[in-house]
């Protein structure tokens, strides 16, 4: 399998590091907030959920969580851990 590396952008590298690393999900109104990304918000955990890092779950403004390393692309699995170490 041929290895792929994710580029994400600056943003989206620091709205990943605001998602729990335990899997747990976080309301998207409370990650717009702590991330201070404004009307971008929407468009940056859009690239996130487009590359795999994040899967989509329930409540009223919606919620985001990792992607389970054991089910994220391998590729990504890289830049999990390194914007979990940022």
């Amino acid at each position: 399998m041929e290895n792929k590396v994710i580029s994400l952008s600056e943003d989206a590298t620091k709205l990943l590091a605001l998602i729990p690393l335990d899997g747990g999900f976080i309301g998207n109104t409370t990650l717009q907030r702590s991330s201070q990304l404004g009307d971008n918000y929407w468009k940056v955990r859009d690239e996130l959920l487009a590359s795999g890092q994040i899967i989509l779950g329930k409540g009223r403004g919606g919620s985001v969580a990792r992607r389970p390393l054991e089910s994220a692309p391998e590729a990504a699995v890289e830049e999990l851990a390194k914007a979990a170490s940022e």
